[in-house]
């Protein structure tokens, strides 16, 4: 995930690595709503929660959970 943020708001994600690429096609496909979800508002607080409690590499912690990003850093988690 912590490639996934500067991938989402940069216009070039379009010519990702073929793994990146794979990698987040399968976190969308098992939770589709994070297409809806604001960057700033949602998953950057989201992220940067997951580092406070000592989460080093996000981006494997989602793929491996995509269901995570159900989670609401600002309401539910903290």
């Amino acid at each position: 995930m912590s490639r996934f943020l500067p991938q989402a708001m940069n216009p070039n994600s379009l010519f990702l690595d073929s793994a990146t690429r794979k990698r987040n096609a399968s976190i969308i496909s098992a939770h589709p709503p994070v297409l809806s979800y604001s960057v700033p508002q949602r998953l950057q607080p989201f992220v940067e929660y997951l580092q406070e409690l000592g989460i080093q590499d996000v981006g494997a912690a989602i793929s491996n959970r995509p269901s995570l990003l159900g989670l609401d850093a600002n309401q539910q988690i903290r």
